[in-house]
């Protein structure tokens, strides 16, 4: 099994990549960058981006792990950056049929509205 898991420092902190590969068994990969978006992970002009759309594309993997930045404007939405993020995991069957899993990293500061906002 192939994983590849894209996002920021709330992704390879922690080795949480390692802890995966564990858990699992499976080859773990990572592209992050402290303070990424899941944009520009998306974007094929830049640096990150062009690394990962190469990877989606060119490599087979079991499973993409997407994980926005936990502060940006989708968490005062609430269900805007699940409808968001929701969008983004759909697209992802086109590459190399990754199944995708969207990785929410809520600051503690934000969790009650955010639930909230979910009506939860």
């Amino acid at each position: 099994m192939r994983i590849l898991m894209l996002g920021n420092s709330l992704t390879f902190a922690n080795g949480m990549p390692r802890m995966l590969a564990e858990l699992t068994g499976a080859e773990v990969v990572y592209h992050t960058r402290g303070g990424a978006r899941l944009s520009e992970q998306l974007n094929p002009k830049t640096k990150l981006g062009a690394r990962t759309q190469a990877a989606l594309t060119q490599e087979h993997w079991d499973y993409a792990v997407l994980q926005e930045m936990s502060h940006g404007p989708g968490f005062f939405a609430g269900t805007f950056f699940v409808q968001r993020g929701a969008a983004v995991c759909d697209n992802t069957g086109e590459w190399s049929g990754a199944d995708p899993l969207c990785h929410l990293g809520l600051p503690a500061g934000q969790r009650s509205s955010f639930r909230q906002g979910l009506g939860l």
